[in-house]
C-alpha cells in the first residue's frame, strides 16, 4: 500500500482552482446576459401585441363613426338637403374604415402568436393582454451618465468578459506554476517482503516513510512558449473586454435618445388627440349646420383615427423604450 500527498507546489492548484471559478462566474453572468436578452425580446413582441391590439380597437371605433356619418348622409339626403355625391363618399370612406378594420385585426392575431412564441408557447395559445396602455403621470427619463454607470457596474456581458478576462490571467499563473518545484510526503507498508525481492515466508511489515522534492531543470523551452500562449489570451480577453464595454455603452446612448425621443413623441400626441377631437366637434356642428360638405367631416374623422393610432403607438413606444433602456443597462428584472 502507498500513500502519496503532495504537500506544496508553490501555487499551481490554487491558481487552478482560481481559474475554475472565474469561468464559473463567466458562465452565470453569461447566462444571465442570455435572459437579459430574451426578456428583452419579449418586452418587443409584447408591446408590438398591445399596440396591434389597441389600432384595432381604434379602427373599430372608426368604422363606427364612418357608419354614423353614412346613416346621418342618408338621412339628410332624404330630407333633401345633402347631395347624393355626399352618400358615395360616406359609404366609400366606410368601406376604407372596414378594410382597415380587417388589416388591423390580422395584425393584432399575428402580434399575439408571435408573442407566445417567444414566451415558449403553442402559437394558437390565447394571450391576455391589457385593455389599454396607461398614461404616465410624470414621465421622466433619468440623464445618460447614470445608466452609463449602472451598465459598467451591473450588465451581465461585462461581468461575464470580466471574469473571463480574470480567468485568461489566473491561467497564466497557472501555467507558470506547473513548472514550480513540488513537495510530496509518502508513505509504503509493505507486508511479507519488499518489492523487488521474492516474498518470505514468514510474516514480515516493513514501513517506510519519505519527502520528496521536485525540482523541474529544463524542458526544452516549452513552458516559455506555454506560457507566452496563455498571455497571448489573456491579452485578447482584456481586448474582448474593453470590447464589450463599448458595445453596451453604444446599446445604452441609443437607448437612451429612443427613450427621451419617445418621452417627447408621447406628449406631442396628447396634444394631437386634443387637437383632432376639436376639430371633428367643430366640423359636425359646421355640418349639421349646412355650412361644411362631407369631405371636410370626413377628412377630420380620418384626422381623429390617425391621431388615435399615434396616441397608441406613442405610448406602446415610450413603455418599450423605457424598458429597453433598462435591458441595455443589463439590468432589466433587477430594478423596481
Amino acid at each position: 500500500v502507498n500513500l502519496t500527498w503532495r504537500l506544496y507546489d508553490f501555487g499551481a492548484r490554487e491558481a487552478n482552482l482560481g481559474v475554475a471559478n472565474r469561468l464559473l462566474a463567466a458562465a452565470i453572468a453569461s447566462r444571465d446576459a442570455t435572459l437579459q436578452k430574451l426578456m428583452s425580446a419579449v418586452v418587443d413582441s409584447y408591446f408590438d401585441a398591445v399596440t396591434a391590439q389597441a389600432v384595432h380597437r381604434a379602427r373599430a371605433e372608426a368604422v363606427r363613426m364612418a357608419r354614423a356619418t353614412l346613416e346621418a348622409t342618408e338621412r339628410r339626403e332624404t330630407l333633401g338637403v345633402a347631395a347624393g355625391i355626399d352618400v358615395l363618399q360616406a359609404r366609400a370612406a366606410l368601406a376604407r374604415a372596414q378594410l382597415a378594420a380587417q388589416r388591423a385585426r390580422g395584425e393584432q392575431a399575428k402580434s399575439a402568436s408571435v408573442l407566445a412564441f417567444v414566451m415558449g408557447l403553442p402559437g394558437t395559445a390565447p394571450v391576455q393582454l391589457p385593455d389599454d396602455l396607461e398614461a404616465p403621470d410624470a414621465p421622466v427619463v433619468q440623464d445618460l451618465v447614470h445608466w452609463l454607470a449602472e451598465a459598467r457596474a451591473r450588465h451581465p456581458g461585462i461581468r461575464a468578459a470580466q471574469a473571463q478576462r480574470e480567468a485568461a490571467q489566473a491561467k497564466v499563473t497557472a501555467t507558470r506554476a506547473e513548472g514550480w518545484p513540488t513537495l510530496e510526503f509518502s508513505r509504503s507498508d509493505q507486508v511479507y517482503g519488499v518489492p523487488g525481492q521474492g516474498p518470505g515466508s514468514a510474516r514480515s511489515r516493513v514501513t517506510t516513510y519519505g519527502l520528496a522534492l521536485s525540482i523541474p531543470l529544463f524542458e526544452g523551452f516549452a513552458r516559455v512558449y506555454k506560457v507566452s500562449g496563455v498571455q497571448a489570451q489573456a491579452e485578447q480577453s482584456a481586448a474582448n473586454l474593453q470590447n464589450v464595454v463599448l458595445q453596451v455603452s453604444m446599446d445604452v446612448v441609443k437607448a437612451h435618445a429612443d427613450a427621451a425621443s419617445a418621452l417627447d413623441n408621447l406628449q406631442a400626441s396628447a396634444t394631437l388627440v386634443d387637437a383632432a377631437q376639436a376639430a371633428v366637434g367643430s366640423a359636425t356642428r359646421r355640418y349639421d349646420k349646412g355650412v361644411s360638405d362631407i369631405l371636410e367631416l370626413l377628412s377630420t374623422q380620418n384626422t381623429l383615427a390617425d391621431a388615435h393610432q399615434e396616441r397608441i403607438r406613442c405610448l406602446a413606444d415610450w413603455h418599450a423604450a423605457r424598458l429597453k433602456l433598462v435591458a441595455a443597462a443589463g439590468v432589466l428584472g433587477t430594478l423596481d
